[in-house]
């Protein structure tokens, strides 16, 4: 009953970790960000933000691209079920559930 909530409360402790960290460590930031004034220089979107998305979006696809592009080829090559097999056993879901 209690490891079905196991990762809800890592998650809850590393948020308050966190917290305490930025508290302790790095008050003086934590403090410049709080007291920043109100209606300094305002950010672009368009100019500013979307060109970093713009690279972030076209890394996250090409990583996802180059870490599964294994397994339609697998398919194609071997079958279903030796694909199947490769996929379940490299998947995030089936690593956490065996580590």
């Amino acid at each position: 009953m209690y490891s079905f909530f196991g990762h809800a409360h890592s998650a809850h402790n590393g948020v308050h970790w966190h917290a305490a960290w930025l508290l302790t460590a790095k008050r003086a930031f934590v403090i410049d960000i709080i007291r920043t004034p109100r209606g300094g220089p305002a950010i672009s979107w368009k100019n500013d933000v979307l060109p970093f998305q713009w690279k972030i979006a076209l890394s996250w696809t090409s990583s996802y691209l180059a870490n599964n592009i294994y397994k339609p080829i697998i398919f194609a090559c071997q079958g279903p079920a030796i694909a199947g097999q490769i996929g379940f056993c490299l998947s995030n879901g089936h690593r956490q559930c065996c580590s």
